[in-house]
């Protein structure tokens, strides 16, 4: 990876770790989501917390990646601002915000998919 990439990559995590005013940064090919529940249903009924789909998430910041064994470094496949699927039961909860969401640190291996479809997380 070249000096000016990897100057970039590191910019945008910051700017992504500032806007959601995180102070968490991972380590290695972990990766901080902001877990973002859907609480209504298409036809508009209120979806109890406990029913609630939590496998849908926004990227919030992304660590270096993982060193092999030959001591080269692989970059983390998502990037900041990034919707993402992944498995209900994953993750380390490190905080939770007054407005019901969440941030979990995950491994990047249980990022299941990018989420490319036009929908608004936030």
């Amino acid at each position: 990876m070249s000096r000016k990439t990897r100057l970039a990559n590191e910019a945008k995590r910051e700017r992504a770790m500032s806007e959601n005013e995180t102070k968490i940064e991972p380590c290695g090919n972990m990766v901080l989501l902001r877990i973002v529940p859907k609480d209504k249903t298409a036809g508009g009924l209120h979806v109890p917390h406990s029913a609630q789909d939590r496998s849908r998430a926004i990227v919030l910041a992304v660590g270096p990646g993982r060193v092999t064994d030959h001591g080269e470094r692989i970059p983390v496949g998502v990037q900041p601002g990034d919707r993402v699927l992944f498995g209900n039961a994953q993750g380390l909860i490190v905080e939770r915000h007054s407005n019901g969401l969440e941030d979990v640190l995950v491994n990047e291996a249980d990022i299941l998919a990018r989420d490319k479809r036009g929908e608004d997380l936030q």
